[in-house]
């Protein structure tokens, strides 16, 4: 019997320097045919209320957006 590989990773912040109040991020591996598909799930949530909220608009999700597309170009 031997041992898979791992197909998944995750990861929760509870404390940054960001704005980030908490935030839990999991990419998972599933094999496809001869493919493996790649999958993300990511929630968060900003500090200071609706001005947080604001900036999650304006710059958080896309910037965090980038980081989940640039992973997936790799």
């Amino acid at each position: 019997m031997g041992m898979e590989s791992p197909s998944a990773i995750g990861l929760e912040v509870a404390a940054s320097e960001w704005p980030i109040a908490f935030m839990k991020w999991r990419t998972a591996l599933e094999k496809d045919g001869d493919a493996t598909r790649m999958s993300q799930d990511l929630s968060y949530k900003v500090k200071f209320g609706p001005l947080g909220a604001l900036m999650d608009l304006l710059v958080m999700r896309r910037m965090l957006n980038k980081g989940i597309g640039e992973g997936f170009e790799r």
